[in-house]
């Protein structure tokens, strides 16, 4: 049974404490909190302590550098007292940051401090690798008895406390959706403090405005690396331009070697390569232990370093391509840039016009469809237009029906359907993989989402070479869910298919027959694909193209304007009600693409991601489309 713990609870009591918890779930910033606190309500608290907050890595191999330490670390002491005789009668809590309880070394120095001062309190942070094991709590052996809490993760709910803070956040919900989806695309940990960092961007720089992914990422890393710190308001031989140019150097040295975890001295001697050759006086391991400080590094294994976050590590590659010409024509190699995606996305979210890069970009796009449309097969998107559904499984229909005249799901239950696409970060989820693309389908899927983002990010490029550039964009997505339909039947039947030495199974009943599994899966491929185009291409700053198609689009297929409608309403854009209603009495006559579109209206209205002004625009059209779909009247 879980027991919540409150901030005044641990600072008001007397017990010694071990906190632990997964990586990065802000052991660290709870402690800082907690000795804000702790001095903060000196006066109110029973038996006052004045706090010393230390890392683990600095205390030392004895009691007595131990104490040296302390005395370094501890608060202004009051007048006449020094640091041991307030420990020996208590009047400290030292809080030590990061335990690794396999230290054999500094643990015993640590208890033998304890053991000089039992009547200090002690609270100690632990990763929960090495407080835990096999659901078991370490014994650490101490001659005082500590009691274990838990720091759990940060869910939706928690940081939609931290949007309504906010005044001029205008839509929490909204927002909350948009800040789950960057962290997931830019893979960060979602955690208190780098929410935190995100929701200040977003509010106090740009008031709760679309920004684009780059730019995001740029002053997240601004505010780790404290450029806005009074220090740096100082004219320094290293400033924050010198560390960012660094950084990226480092990047890119890593990712010529392929090694992304390099030896402490190996990373320290190219540090000092890059510094001797720009002529700068600085202090090799003092501006080493400054990027480890700001969580920029991390220690690995076996003395190894690299960046704590691959999304910070793809920043800084992207910021390379920018500042040396060679190392982005090396990255764009043809056997190799489908393994930078991020890379130059970020890339593209900087410079925000690269005709060159995008001509590139496109034309080895079209090389790789018409290798992709090789392997397919014939390919006819204007087959849409008559696909006939599998014709039992009625119930599908009645499903989505009821769908739509059901309300949206709660906040609970909201929170409890999207709290499951949240990723526990383990270490092994910011290592760096670039697997060999060998299958052509899959290369020309990898380019389709590279094209899709140069677009989304190229702002700058003109309203004709954004129209030009989605008629291709729609038209490889369009291929791609011709491709997935040819295998639905299949998968409907078998239940699970391997690809690429990996087991996929469709979780559905089992007495469901393979006709009624593959309609439903038919319906949903659709919104699926949209889904992906929202993620790749989905921005406001498109919203002209996507709401005002030009006259020669009418003679597309209509599996284009699916797609483009679908991604208005995902964007929420004000334009989505007249669209859909546009769509659906061209879809008259074209029931699979009319049912499509009803299915991915149904999905987010059910995730409340349809503005109820806008659902209560489509209440007479979507009467209209069931009644050509089904028979009968529109009322």
């Amino acid at each position: 049974m879980e027991t919540p713990v409150s901030f005044d609870e641990i600072i008001g009591e007397d017990s010694n404490i071990i906190l632990y918890a997964r990586p990065e779930y802000g052991r660290t910033t709870l402690l800082r909190e907690l000795r804000f606190r702790s001095l903060e309500k000196a006066n109110e608290i029973r038996f006052p302590r004045i706090p010393a907050l230390l890392d683990f890595a600095t205390i030392g191999s004895t009691a007595d550098a131990m104490l040296r330490s302390v005395r370094n670390h501890v608060e202004l002491l009051p007048d006449g007292h020094d640091i041991e005789s307030l420990l020996k009668l208590g009047h400290v809590t030292l809080m030590i940051d990061d335990v690794q309880f396999d230290d054999r070394g500094k643990i015993r120095a640590l208890g033998e401090f304890v053991k000089r001062y039992p009547k200090a309190r002690y609270i100690l942070s632990s990763p929960q690798y090495s407080a835990t094991h096999l659901g078991a709590h370490i014994n650490p052996e101490m001659p005082v008895r500590f009691e274990f809490v838990e720091i759990k993760e940060f869910r939706r709910d928690d940081m939609r406390q931290l949007l309504a803070r906010y005044e001029q956040c205008p839509n929490v919900e909204k927002w909350l959706d948009r800040i789950q989806d960057e962290f997931r695309e830019i893979n960060l940990p979602f955690t208190a403090a780098n929410g935190s960092i995100f929701i200040e961007i977003l509010a106090e720089k740009h008031n709760f405005s679309p920004i684009n992914r780059s730019v995001l990422m740029e002053q997240f890393i601004d505010s780790t690396l404290r450029k806005a710190a009074v220090e740096q308001s100082r004219r320094e031989t290293f400033d924050y331009t010198n560390k960012t140019d660094l950084l990226s150097h480092i990047a890119a040295w890593m990712t010529k070697q392929s090694s992304y975890m390099p030896q402490r001295e190996q990373l320290r001697e190219q540090i000092k390569k890059y510094v001797d050759d720009k002529g700068l006086v600085v202090v090799i391991d003092n501006l080493l232990n400054e990027f480890l400080i700001a969580r920029i590094f991390i220690y690995r294994a076996d003395g190894r370093i690299s960046f704590r976050y691959r999304g910070v590590l793809e920043y800084f590659i992207a910021l390379r391509m920018n500042l040396d010409p060679s190392f982005k024509n090396w990255v764009m190699e043809e056997d190799r840039y489908l393994t930078y995606v991020r890379e130059i996305l970020y890339y593209a979210g900087k410079n925000r016009n690269d005709p060159d890069l995008l001509a590139t970009v496109r034309e080895r796009h079209e090389g790789l469809m018409a290798l992709a449309r090789d392997e397919i097969g014939d390919v006819d998107l204007h087959s849409f237009d008559n696909l006939i559904l599998p014709r039992d499984g009625d119930g599908a229909y009645e499903e989505i029906e009821d769908s739509l005249s059901r309300a949206p799901l709660s906040i609970e239950e909201r929170d409890q359907e999207r709290d499951q696409e949240i990723t526990v970060d383990g270490e092994g989820r910011q290592e760096v993989f670039r697997s060999e693309i060998k299958k052509n389908s899959d290369k020309a899927s990898m380019s389709l989402m590279l094209y899709s983002g140069l677009i989304k990010n190229m702002e700058l490029i003109s309203d004709a070479e954004k129209r030009a550039n989605l008629a291709k964009i729609w038209d490889g997505w369009s291929t791609l869910l011709y491709a997935s339909l040819q295998f639905a039947p299949k998968l409907a039947k078998e239940r699970k298919v391997r690809i690429n030495g990996a087991l996929y199974e469709v979780q559905a009943p089992q007495g469901m027959s393979a006709k009624t599994l593959s309609k439903l899966m038919m319906l949903y491929l659709p919104h699926v694909h949209i889904k992906l185009i929202s993620g790749a291409l989905g921005t406001e700053k498109l919203e002209k193209q996507l709401v005002e198609p030009g006259l020669e689009e009418a003679e597309d297929p209509k599996v284009y304007s699916l797609l483009r409608v679908g991604l208005i309403a995902d964007l929420r854009l004000d334009a989505t009600p007249g669209a859909i209603e546009a769509l659906a009495v061209s879809l008259k006559d074209n029931h699979y693409l009319l049912w499509s579109l009803i299915m991915h209206v149904s999905e987010l209205r059910r995730l409340d991601r349809v503005k109820p002004a806008h659902f209560a625009k489509l209440d007479t059209p979507l009467a209209i489309a069931f009644a050509n779909l089904r028979g009968g009247d529109a009322k």
